[in-house]
């Protein structure tokens, strides 16, 4: 064993001092170690040290000390802990581009706050009273930048804090999302190497404690950044840490956001603040039932009472609205909500809330209820019935007055007789029409010859309570241009569709797939989807384990069926629905020619995600007509070897990719293709 050293000339200097001073352990002696009652040889070096620890006491135990080539830097070779923080301009572009490149892809990355760091601009801001030019400062900051939809966006952050401190950064960092002083605040904190194992402080306020907030002394962050805007935040952590941990952090704002509502207890003050700038996909989060539950509580409250603009909190709930015909009937039952909504709403955001509206009437009324609409004329009109000089002028208006006991609309046409055209003298007034009607109910308005539009009645009992002016006609006028695009293709949306199925002419692609679908309403039998192309439907649901069929929510039970015309959504929607313990997914398949009788409805505002088709009926009822069912599993395992898609096994609301991300990414089937699956799985033994 002494001449394992022979060739130590071949090492360099630092390596054959390491190796002098290491002891060589004989076979003997391990043995002896292992099997006998002597000396255990390992005892000296047996630690629960960490590798780089152990490299570094053997590196400091030679002359070369930390100048060793296996000497690792720790936060002691660097700056003291610090609470100081930099406040000024931040090369946000080189700070995205730094962490994403180094953190956790190299062991040690040295934060060196100067490196991002921006002196303040002076900008020219006018001259004083003698003519001397006057300069002001204003922060420096170079925005990073992100694709969304082939886009690009530049963007950074509102409050951004750097500590002095120059030190090791950890892999780890921490995040909040707060929601204080009527605003929510997204905060994102990248931590130092000697914070990773320390207490995180109990010191939270009410207004930010939360199940999943969490706080860490600032002496160990080393980056602190806040914004009000969830896409800056979200979209910033994806530069860096990648899509699946940007996924979840969605997840996790809504997790965030719930526990909001929930805190909340229903006080308008703060739940206007909540949607005044409520992300997108927290508001695909929000049932029916709570968006109506926080509408309920704003026509509550006054407007701009606390700093917040609820005129645009309510059209943003309004935007959550997931089934068209549950809202027009919850409406209908309870108008005095919507009409306190109306009483107080501002014109710089009526004509909005009107569209809205509007757009949900026409999802709801059918070609019959347009016909008979009562015309609401909004201006006082004026005529004379005859040439005779002494025949009376007649001046008309239209009408909709709320009938509280009812809890209906007494709507129709008010005439006022008068002798002249100027100073009129009124002697007679008549009611025509004096019809009682639903409060979303349609009335048509004809803002000009050939440009007119339905409103419901409470919509007419708006413009009733109003003066008409210059300003209102601007309004009507704005409604219509909004409007008119869909009245125009489809105020008679039944009659469109009817006339391309009377045609006989197929969809052929997605887009035109995706258009169709989105004109569907009541007026469309189920049976007459195959005339375009539409040939197969199929529906994700689940059985227990008994084998009774899951009935539906109480949605599906009252207003309709959702099926898609896509397997590859119907199977991600059996999934997750069976990721349910005491559940197992089934994947339905019905041929829409064997529906008959059963008309459609309109699908609710995720048809293109979804390519949904929601036919009139009960779950119970509809499974009568089903001509396949399989297990989703071997739903699941078809769509991979048709189209290489290979979807998760399960699905949860915490799953990355969620429902969501898979609905909008995953290939979306033409009428053609999903009959390719249909022949496949039709085929399957039961």
């Amino acid at each position: 064993m002494e001449n394992i050293l022979e060739d130590i000339d071949d090492f360099d200097e630092e390596s054959k001092q390491i190796l002098r001073g290491s002891r060589i352990i004989q076979l003997a002696e391990l043995e002896k170690g292992i099997y006998g009652s002597g000396k255990d040889p390992f005892e000296g070096i047996r630690t629960n040290k960490t590798f780089d620890e152990i490299s570094n006491e053997l590196a400091l135990s030679t002359p070369f000390g930390k100048n060793s080539l296996f000497y690792k830097p720790t936060s002691e070779d660097y700056d003291a802990l610090s609470g100081d923080f930099y406040t000024g301009g931040i090369n946000y572009e080189l700070l995205a581009k730094d962490l994403k490149e180094k953190l956790g892809l190299i062991k040690s990355f040295l934060f060196e706050p100067e490196k991002y760091l921006l002196e303040d601009k002076t900008i020219y801001s006018g001259s004083s009273s003698f003519g001397i030019p006057v300069f002001s400062s204003i922060k420096n900051n170079k925005p990073f930048v992100y694709k969304k939809n082939n886009k690009e966006t530049l963007a950074f952050f509102d409050v951004s804090k750097l500590n002095t401190r120059k030190n090791l950064l950890s892999n780890s960092y921490n995040f909040g999302v707060y929601f204080d002083n009527y605003k929510v605040t997204y905060n994102l904190n990248f931590i130092y190497k000697d914070g990773e194992n320390k207490k995180f402080s109990d010191a939270q306020t009410d207004a930010t404690e939360t199940l999943y907030d969490f706080k860490l002394n600032d002496e160990y962050i080393a980056i602190k950044l806040y914004t009000g805007n969830e896409e800056t935040f979200i979209e910033f952590l994806r530069i860096i840490k990648g899509n699946s941990q940007a996924e979840q952090m969605k997840n996790d704002i809504i997790r965030y956001y719930k526990y909001f509502f929930a805190a909340a207890k229903n006080n308008p003050d703060f739940i206007d603040a909540l949607y005044e700038n409520i992300p997108d996909f927290v508001l695909e989060d929000l049932t029916d039932e709570m968006l109506w539950k926080d509408f309920v509580s704003l026509s509550e409250k006054a407007i701009d009472t606390s700093g917040t603009n609820e005129n645009i909190s309510i059209i943003n709930l309004l935007k959550g609205v997931k089934n068209a015909n549950w809202w027009y009937n919850q409406i209908n039952k309870n108008p005095e909500i919507v009409r306190q909504i109306f009483e107080k709403f501002s014109n710089k955001h009526i004509e909005v809330l009107i569209t809205i509206f509007s757009r949900i009437g026409l999802k709801n009324w059918t070609n019959k209820e347009l016909e008979q609409a009562w015309k609401f004329d909004v201006d006082y009109e004026e005529y004379k019935p005859s040439g005779e000089v002494n025949d009376p002028f007649i001046r008309y208006t239209g009408f909709a007055y709320y009938l509280e006991r009812e809890k209906k609309y007494r709507v129709g046409t008010a005439l006022f007789a008068h002798n002249q055209d100027s100073f009129p003298m009124y002697y007679a007034e008549k009611e025509i029409g004096n019809k009682s009607e639903n409060p979303f109910s349609p009335m048509k308005v004809v803002v000009e010859e050939g440009k007119e539009l339905y409103i419901p009645c409470f919509v007419a009992e708006y413009f009733t309570n109003k003066k008409i002016d210059e300003e209102f006609w601007i309004i009507l006028n704005n409604i219509a241009a909004g409007l008119l695009p869909e009245f125009g293709a489809g105020i008679a949306r039944g009659a469109a569709i009817l006339s391309r199925i009377l045609s006989g002419r197929k969809i052929k692609t997605v887009e035109e797939l995706i258009d169709f679908l989105g004109k569907v309403d009541q007026n469309v039998m189920a049976e007459n989807l195959e005339k375009v192309g539409i040939q197969v439907l199929f529906r994700g649901t689940t059985r227990s384990i008994n084998g009774e069929l899951f009935t539906g929510n109480s949605n599906s039970i009252e207003y309709g069926v959702s099926t898609s015309t896509d397997p590859i959504r119907a199977v991600i929607f059996g999934i997750e629905s069976s990721s349910k313990p005491g559940t197992k997914g089934v994947l339905q398949v019905y041929v829409p020619k064997d529906l008959k009788g059963l008309n459609l409805q309109s699908a609710n505002y995720r048809v293109s995600k979804e390519l949904e088709v929601i036919i009139n009926t009960s779950p119970e009822k509809l499974s009568d007509f089903v001509v396949k069912e399989i297990p989703i599993e071997d739903a699941r395992k078809l769509v991979n070897e048709l189209y290489g898609i290979d979807i998760p096994k399960t699905i949860t609301s915490n799953s990355i990719p969620g429902s969501n991300m898979l609905l909008e990414e995953t290939k979306k089937l033409t009428p053609k293709e999903a009959q390719e699956f249909y022949k496949k799985i039709i085929k399957f033994k039961k």
